[in-house]
C-alpha cells in the first residue's frame, strides 16, 4: 500500500509541476500589450491543456485520499487539492474573459471602421471650446458601459484611450 501512495503521490507531483509551467506560460500570455493570433491559439490549447490536467489530478487526487489513513494528512490533502482546482479554475475564467474582450473590441473596432470611412463627420462631434467628445455610435456606447480594466491588462489601453474621450 505504501508503495502504491508513493507512486501515485509522485505522479501527482509530476503532473502538478507540470501544471505550474502551464499556468505561469499562460499568465505571461494574458500580460501581453498585444496578444498575437499565435498567442490566441496557444491560449485556446492551454485552456484544452488546463481541463486535461485537472481531470487526471482529479483521478489522482481521489486514489490518493482513498489511501491515506491519518486524519491529519488527509486534511491537507483535501486542501491542496481544492487549491490546485481553485487555480485551474481562475486562469480558465480570466482567459475566456480575455477572449470575449477581444472579440467584442474586435467586432466593435470592424463595426466603427465603415462609418469612418464612409462619413467621419456623422460619427464623432467635438464641441467647441471642450475636451468633450460625444459619440454616436451605440458600440460604442456600450463599450462605454464595459467594466474599466488596469492598463496592464491586454487591451486595456485602447479602452482607456476610449474612455479618455469621455464619451456619453
Amino acid at each position: 500500500m505504501a508503495e502504491t501512495l508513493l507512486k501515485l503521490t509522485s505522479s501527482h507531483a509530476g503532473y502538478h509541476a507540470h501544471l505550474t509551467k502551464t499556468l505561469n506560460k499562460a499568465k505571461d500570455l494574458m500580460k501581453k500589450e498585444a496578444p498575437t493570433e499565435m498567442d490566441v491559439v496557444s491560449l485556446t490549447s492551454i485552456i484544452e491543456q488546463l481541463t486535461r490536467k485537472k481531470s487526471i489530478l482529479t483521478g489522482l487526487d481521489e486514489k490518493i485520499a482513498a489511501l491515506i489513513e491519518e486524519p491529519k494528512d488527509l486534511e491537507q490533502e483535501i486542501f491542496e487539492t481544492e487549491e490546485i482546482h481553485d487555480e485551474i479554475l481562475d486562469t480558465t475564467s480570466q482567459i475566456s474573459s480575455l477572449f470575449t474582450l477581444h472579440y467584442l473590441l474586435k467586432n466593435l473596432l470592424l463595426s466603427l471602421l465603415p462609418p469612418l470611412i464612409r462619413n467621419p463627420h456623422n460619427w464623432v462631434t467635438m464641441k467647441p471650446h471642450s475636451c468633450q467628445v460625444t459619440c454616436q455610435n451605440p458600440a460604442l456606447q456600450a463599450v462605454k458601459k464595459m467594466p474599466h480594466p488596469p492598463a496592464k491588462q491586454p487591451l486595456g489601453k485602447l479602452l482607456i484611450i476610449y474612455r479618455t474621450l469621455n464619451c456619453p
